[in-house]
């Protein structure tokens, strides 16, 4: 929905009233652009400096991580971080661990440094979610969902990458650049891991050692989205193993072939994030209103964190929406509605 409406010219009507005015540049010596009807040029306005600068630049991050944590909820996998999890946090994932680093400034270093230098060590090694897969088995689950159950917990850091240069320079892939960066977690964290243990005293190794107790031979899922909604792999593979889950459940209660099942379910997740990015895009780009010149002020979007990030709290309703449409025939994969239920 969001690559037809920014790439196939759908004018938004929203932003109607500010066509062709200008946005304000980042740099004085930076030419001036011009709010184009497809909105395209004021949703990448968010280089500028916000009202909300911090809260706006994670909102899409949260969304996702939000949303991941809303269907995992939904589908009975224990996991921590986001909305749903408990805790709603993986702070002190690597606690044990972290009362083993003994650090010393370096020559010249400031205090504050020392101290940002402290704080960014200990804050390395948290991801977004861990799920626990612990006694979940699947009724007929792909060659790479077994190896997800065997690796039992996961650690979950997602990724969401903005449109520029390494876009261009990506392969001329489906969703390639989302790919590379998902490749690019694991190596991250190992490298967190070994940079955090050459702050323990000896020669152990204890986040390295902790970090590969997690998934399999130490891989850190990294599902990415693209600034296009494309996903990478990772994120496919989660959304097939919720799938999965709600099939194996549906089909406990209801007669239908499993794959079928499966189908309607990974249907109709896709079918939801999709609507949940194309709220977060839209109200994105209305908050960047502010930086058009002569625009005038205009309302702020900001979700409220306390009924679920940008709409996850109706994500429920969505659901029971698509399961009564399928117990009411009116599912179109299931074929044509029965005479009377038009």
């Amino acid at each position: 929905m969001i690559r037809l409406i920014r790439q196939d010219r759908v004018p938004v009507r929203a932003i109607h009233g500010l066509f062709a005015l200008g946005i304000k540049p980042k740099r004085r010596d930076e030419p001036t652009s011009t709010v184009d009807a497809e909105g395209n040029n004021l949703f990448m306005g968010g280089d500028q400096k916000a009202t909300n600068e911090g809260g706006r630049g994670l909102r899409t991050h949260s969304i996702v991580v939000d949303w991941l944590s809303h269907w995992f909820h939904v589908a009975g996998i224990k996991h921590k971080g986001g909305f749903r999890g408990r805790p709603d946090t993986c702070k002190g994932l690597f606690g044990r661990e972290c009362q083993r680093l003994r650090m010393t400034p370096r020559a010249g270093e400031s205090e504050k440094a020392f101290q940002e230098r402290c704080d960014r060590l200990l804050n390395a090694l948290i991801p977004d979610l861990v799920i626990d897969l612990f006694g979940t088995e699947l009724k007929d689950p792909t060659r790479r969902l077994q190896e997800l159950l065997d690796g039992r917990q996961h650690l979950i850091d997602v990724k969401t990458v903005v449109y520029g240069e390494s876009y261009r320079r990506a392969e001329a892939t489906t969703a390639a650049h989302v790919n590379w960066r998902q490749a690019e977690v694991t190596k991250d964290y190992a490298r967190k891991a070994r940079e955090c243990d050459a702050a323990v005293p000896g020669g152990d190794t204890p986040f390295a050692d902790k970090l590969a107790s997690y998934g399999v031979e130490g891989r850190v899922l990294g599902p990415s989205v693209g600034s296009w909604c494309e996903t990478s792999s990772d994120f496919d593979l989660l959304v097939d193993l919720i799938a999965h889950v709600l099939a194996d459940k549906e089909t406990s209660v209801v007669r239908v072939a499993h794959h079928q099942a499966v189908a309607r379910q990974r249907q109709k997740l896709v079918a939801d994030f999709g609507v949940t990015m194309h709220i977060a895009w839209a109200r994105h780009m209305l908050d960047n209103r502010e930086f058009v010149i002569g625009g005038g002020t205009q309302p702020s979007t900001e979700p409220i964190r306390a009924g679920g990030l940008d709409g996850s709290a109706a994500a429920e309703e969505r659901d029971n929406y698509h399961r009564d449409a399928y117990m009411n025939d009116r599912n179109h994969a299931s074929g044509a509605p029965r005479p009377g239920r038009e």
